[in-house]
């Protein structure tokens, strides 16, 4: 078996620390620089893993800086780094012991950094994709649903068919399931229409999917199956049958 979390955690310290130490005896240059400024951000995503935010946001602080040093032309390197400091206090902000007017300072900087990563990736699909997942995150945080959707929307959902990183697809899951609520049904044609069968029609597969979802919501919605039935406008016999009917599941 491999390394738990705690070891793969330790090791991958342990190996940026290595690097950090290498690149202290290379002599002064803009290659050095560039790789100090990676290894910080490194660094910011460990101590970030560690729930260490303070230290996490300065670490990611040092790559921004560093990366500034450069001529402007090489800023767009830096879009990682504001990235890292995005996430640490975006994490730092969900932490029991924020008082809400911490929780507010730390949402609104971290959506700023992703902004800022945005515009510095001009129409960077895969950028624009993960600032969008994480600016969704900021405004559901701050209870704003409907906006947050709207974002995720436009921002991942119109592009995830370009995009095939892992972690940015694994990300949009969560996020996804995050905005997703009981009460709202939400059904992708083009999905649909991708997976339709041998002379299987479409209207056929979307009613199956109304009649899933309010079978769920009828679940959800009374301690009993009169309850259940009326909630939605059903007969108990009906509840009844769409329960064991061959539902399409999403």
């Amino acid at each position: 078996p491999g390394p738990n979390m705690d070891e793969a955690l330790s090791l991958a310290k342990q190996h940026a620390e290595d690097a950090f130490s290498l690149s202290a005896k290379c002599e002064a240059s803009y290659k050095n620089d560039e790789l100090k400024s990676k290894l910080w951000i490194v660094k910011s995503r460990l101590l970030r893993m560690e729930q260490k935010f303070g230290e996490a946001t300065r670490a990611a602080e040092k790559a921004i800086l560093l990366f500034r040093s450069y001529d402007h032309s090489r800023e767009f390197g830096s879009i990682d780094a504001w990235i890292a400091r995005g996430e640490a206090r975006l994490d730092e902000s969900q932490q029991k012991t924020s008082t809400a007017s911490h929780k507010k300072a730390m949402l609104d900087l971290a959506e700023g950094d992703f902004t800022r990563a945005a515009e510095l990736a001009n129409n960077s699909l895969m950028i624009n994709a993960v600032t969008g997942l994480h600016i969704s995150r900021v405004l559901n945080y701050r209870g704003d649903l409907s906006e947050a959707r709207r974002v995720y929307h436009e921002r991942w959902e119109r592009n995830e068919r370009h995009i095939e990183n892992g972690w940015i697809r694994q990300l949009a899951v969560g996020v996804g399931k995050d905005l997703r609520r009981s009460d709202v049904l939400t059904i992708d044609m083009n999905a649909l229409k991708g997976e339709l069968k041998n002379g299987e029609k479409l209207y056929r597969v979307v009613e199956s999917a109304v009649n899933n979802f309010l079978v769920h919501y009828a679940a959800i919605s009374g301690k009993n199956s009169s309850a259940q039935a009326a909630a939605v406008g059903w007969t108990r016999q009906t509840l009844y049958n769409k329960k064991h009917s061959k539902v399409w599941r999403p």
